[in-house]
């Protein structure tokens, strides 16, 4: 591999969010990307795009590739992977609401991790990075079975006439306690900036239901400015994925792969990074600072005008 460093990341949505792929044919006119199982995600070059949208300039085509238009082409030294779902909100009949995973959801967490901690060098025991990964190793390997729910707290979700606990009005639980998953419920919710107490492991038979319950769908309409009325094939329907959603991704870092023939490509580097020759970690420093001067905002898919798509980066 020709990367050489990798940081995890961590996406919270801020806004509901529609990262698009264009009309499809079935009950929902315009939904969200989707990966190979049907969950909600964001593909890579989606993240990509909206972080060389903020970045602008000379510098966002030295780390993220030049325009299809443009005459000099050469390879991007940032890589950003897919990212995939990690924990999302539910409706509680007993709580309002809480936040729910799955082993499944963990388990492909987990394999992301292991990548940046091969690239990277492991960072202190206390690190956010490494509470991520004890608490995803320990919890991706918890046998849930269709129709329990492990919780911190029981009580919080209880429905006292039923002894269950009902996620999404369809999906009645019974809760389960164990002080080891517990545990590691606690450790994830505190990386992820969650309340402690309403992280909740879902079995993955049932995970899935429970995400297309918790997605947005939204009916909108086309109006005639003369008439007010609707215009013909004025009514359609859009998917979100909704604020407080959890999504992670990966970016990886390598050296610059401007040819050095094109002297136009290494004059324009000089004047960008002040040199012509730069390391993976230079060209990762150079990405985050400019990402921490707009404290980590970006605004991925469509329908930015009306409040959507803006989401929140943590990198571990």
């Amino acid at each position: 591999m020709s990367y050489e460093l990798a940081d995890f990341a961590l996406i919270k949505t801020v806004t509901a969010l529609h990262p698009g792929v264009g009309r499809g044919g079935e009950v929902v006119d315009l939904p969200v990307q989707r990966d190979g199982l049907g969950f909600p995600m964001i593909y890579g070059s989606s993240l990509k795009g909206a972080m060389k949208s903020t970045i602008g300039g000379a510098l966002a085509s030295f780390l993220f590739g030049p325009e299809v238009e443009e005459v000099e082409k050469f390879s991007s030294p940032v890589a950003v992977l897919d990212a995939y779902l990690l924990a999302f909100p539910v409706r509680s009949l007993i709580g309002v609401y809480g936040y729910a995973t799955a082993p499944l959801l963990l388990k492909r967490c987990r394999g992301y991790a292991e990548l940046v901690g091969s690239l990277s060098k492991a960072g202190p025991a206390g690190s956010k990075f490494q509470s991520l990964k004890r608490a995803v190793e320990a919890l991706s390997g918890v046998s849930v079975r269709r129709g329990e729910v492990y919780v911190v707290r029981s009580d919080l979700f209880l429905v006292p006439q039923l002894s269950k606990v009902v996620v999404n009005e369809e999906l009645w639980l019974n809760p389960k306690s164990d002080s080891g998953v517990g545990s590691s419920l606690t450790e994830l919710a505190r990386v992820l900036g969650l309340e402690e107490e309403r992280l909740m492991l879902l079995s993955d038979e049932e995970v899935g239901r429970a995400v297309e319950k918790s997605l947005m769908r939204v009916t909108r309409v086309r109006l005639s400015r003369e008439t007010k009325t609707v215009e013909e094939g004025g009514l359609w329907t859009e998917e979100y994925i909704p604020r407080e959603t959890l999504l992670y991704t990966v970016l990886l870092y390598s050296k610059p792969r401007v040819p050095r023939s094109s002297k136009e490509l290494m004059n324009g580097m000089k004047q960008v990074f002040g040199k012509e020759e730069l390391c993976a970690g230079e060209v990762r420093e150079k990405l985050l600072k400019k990402l921490r001067e707009r404290e980590n905002y970006l605004v991925i898919g469509g329908h930015e005008t009306i409040g959507r798509g803006i989401v929140k980066l943590e990198l571990l």
